[in-house]
């Protein structure tokens, strides 16, 4: 993932980031959209990972999830940001990998 991470940010590579939309069942645009995209190596933007990238994954109820992560054990950083663009929480994964995850 890395070399793939590092490939995606060579600006003479003109890669673009990924973005997905999200569909109903009759394929009707769902609100919001998924990005997929890799940051600046020299960022601390995924710290405490040292990965060149992060997973955002969409949930429903942010702070009930956060919740049942911690009492499963996951390591769910303290910081919640709550804005305009939505509720944002980080969590941990095994390998060490930040977690986006965002209401």
């Amino acid at each position: 993932m890395r070399e793939l991470a590092a490939t995606c940010r060579d600006p003479d590579r003109n890669i673009m980031p990924v973005m997905m939309q999200a569909v109903d069942a009759e394929g009707n645009p769902k609100a919001g959209t998924t990005i997929w995209s890799i940051g600046d190596a020299s960022s601390n933007h995924f710290a405490p990972s040292t990965a060149p990238f992060m997973v955002n994954y969409r949930v429903a109820d942010l702070h009930a999830l956060g919740a049942t992560l911690r009492a499963e054990g996951c390591n769910v950083l303290e910081k919640i940001d709550e804005s305009e663009y939505g509720k944002f929480a980080w969590v941990i994964d095994p390998e060490g990998n930040k977690v986006e995850l965002w209401e």
